[in-house]
């Protein structure tokens, strides 16, 4: 008789969820820090995929933050006025607006991603040696299953620029 395996993926879902959940006041209170109190879950994700994709049409970041143009232009107006984005015209088409991340935009990011990798250190101190390498094997190995497939999130289509 054949053993059927159940599937982890229900499980592996609510513990990384857990994770998230235990970090994510501190990581959200900086963004708080960062950006003048006007954080949105919408702004983060412009912000992140800026910093891994570069310069975007307003459009396109829109659709990845899953907003309408409208609201997703207005985003954009925010964090311009906030002078984490750049807005300027498209050199090859007027008509379009690009938006990429200013030098306080991309520190604010890679700021976000230390407050987050620092956030989950302190979560994790304390554990055992073993169990952090099991841990570090397991997403290093998924990690590079996830290239591998070219799976990702973000806009279909899009190239990173950068590894985040």
């Amino acid at each position: 008789m054949v053993e059927r395996l159940t599937d982890p993926r229900p499980a592996a879902e609510e513990v990384l969820e857990g994770l998230f959940g235990r970090i994510a006041p501190r990581v959200f209170g900086r963004a708080a820090d960062l950006l003048e109190g006007e954080v949105t879950f919408s702004r983060i994700i412009a912000l992140f995929h800026l910093y891994r994709y570069g310069p975007q049409t307003v459009a396109a970041l829109a659709e990845a933050a899953k907003l309408s143009p409208t609201a997703g232009s207005r985003m954009v107006d925010g964090l311009v006025s906030l002078g984490v984005l750049s807005r300027s015209e498209s050199s090859t088409d007027r008509r379009r607006k690009d938006v990429a991340l200013t030098a306080e935009g991309r520190t604010a990011v890679t700021r976000l991603r230390h407050e987050t990798g620092e956030a989950f250190a302190e979560l994790l101190s304390g554990a055992p040696v073993e169990l952090l390498a099991d841990l570090s094997s397991a997403l290093t190995a998924l990690d590079a299953w996830l290239v591998a497939q070219g799976r990702d999130l973000a806009v279909p289509g899009a190239e990173p620029s950068s590894k985040i």
